[in-house]
């Protein structure tokens, strides 16, 4: 969705910058990815273009998709040469590679290639099984759920056998298919709770989990979408994934948006307080206070409210908590209108961390190749 446009338009390389720097800018966004394709660079150099527009928009890590063997070296190359190094890299990974299975149980030899040449030089991998219960799974979640880790758990074997002692993250992006509209559902509670199984299991086998949450089969970045992508989001929370992927993605996967990002970056703020819980202890319980106060006194302007507001409340920058005559004189404005405003005013006046000259000219070089 352009959000100067109000449209869904179709992906460009400028797209992917505008997100990242969003990404950049927000923060509980804490890794950057292409966020959209690349439609208007050449297909085979889009992968290079695509993390070329990631790289110089952000510094926080990435994720990266490649589309080819080809292009996972030189973009494993960028890296480096952001990093000062292969060995540099190596030591403080900025980024780990995205390689899928293709349900059901099958490792396409791309996949496997870039799965490997990552692993070899000893980059962060991820395999992340994609599985459509009753369509290219079984029906049922719990068979879902077994084959979503056999083929994702292959390319650990994979991994392993290129560079003993590879970082590896296991991957579950598996849903269900609806069986009316023949979509994979991005907003189904279905997802949300295979999500939740597949990252039981990963602890359970000690290895870090890459999940989805924050994502939706809306069209639009309307109430249906906050609700199913909330949803997903505190499960994921909830059951410790350990990275969220997807955030701010409608039409089932087919349609991101950047104003839903925004929200959704509040409602992560949001669901941290919740399991953040409650402090018990001397301090907290206040009986001390209590008794200064005493009947019909008010804590506002007490020291122990000083000290401890804003440990133990939470303040939205998004949501509204106005009294609605000032919301009125205000414009009115539901949280969709908020959340496009502020993508407007970070893409007008955030500007992210620029990487030296000599980096940049080795990017464009690499670019060329």
């Amino acid at each position: 969705m352009d959000p100067e446009r109000n449209e869904r338009v179709s992906g460009r390389k400028e797209y992917i910058e505008k997100a990242v720097r969003v990404a950049d800018a927000l923060p509980n966004i804490h890794v950057a990815a292409q966020f959209c394709l690349a439609r208007d660079c050449p297909p085979d150099v889009q992968d290079l273009h695509e993390l070329e527009a990631v790289f110089t928009n952000t510094t926080k890590p990435v994720m990266a998709i490649a589309y080819s063997l080809q292009g996972i070296r030189k973009i494993i190359a960028m890296a480096a040469a952001i990093k000062g190094g292969v060995d540099k890299l190596r030591k403080e990974p900025m980024l780990f590679v995205y390689s899928e299975p293709t349900a059901p149980l099958e490792y396409s030899e791309k996949a496997a290639e870039i799965l490997i040449e990552t692993s070899k030089l000893g980059i962060p991998v991820l395999s992340g099984s994609c599985v459509q219960a009753g369509a290219t799974g079984p029906v049922t979640l719990a068979g879902t759920l077994v084959q979503s880790f056999v083929e994702s758990l292959t390319g650990l074997v994979l991994s392993q056998l290129t560079r003993k002692g590879a970082p590896f993250i296991i991957g579950v992006i598996s849903t269900i298919m609806d069986m009316r509209t023949a979509i994979m559902c991005y907003g189904a509670p279905e997802f949300a709770v295979i999500n939740a199984a597949s990252s039981q299991l990963a602890h359970h086998y000690g290895i870090p989990f890459f999940g989805t949450g924050g994502c939706s089969d809306s069209k639009l970045p309307d109430e249906q979408a906050v609700a199913e992508a909330t949803a997903s989001l505190l499960m994921a929370m909830l059951t410790g994934t350990n990275l969220i992927h997807d955030i701010g993605y409608i039409e089932s996967g087919n349609t991101g948006s950047l104003e839903m990002v925004v929200i959704l970056d509040e409602v992560f703020s949001m669901l941290n307080r919740v399991l953040k819980g409650m402090r018990v202890d001397e301090e907290t319980l206040a009986l001390d206070v209590m008794d200064e106060v005493g009947p019909g006194g008010h804590y506002l302007s007490h020291k122990h409210t000083l000290k401890l507001l804003l440990e133990e409340h939470w303040f939205p920058d998004l949501i509204d908590r106005k009294r609605y005559e000032r919301w009125k004189e205000e414009g009115s404005k539901d949280m969709l209108t908020r959340a496009r405003e502020r993508v407007l005013k970070i893409l007008r006046e955030h500007e992210p961390e620029p990487l030296p000259k000599d980096v940049l000219k080795e990017l464009n070089s690499l670019l060329k190749t």
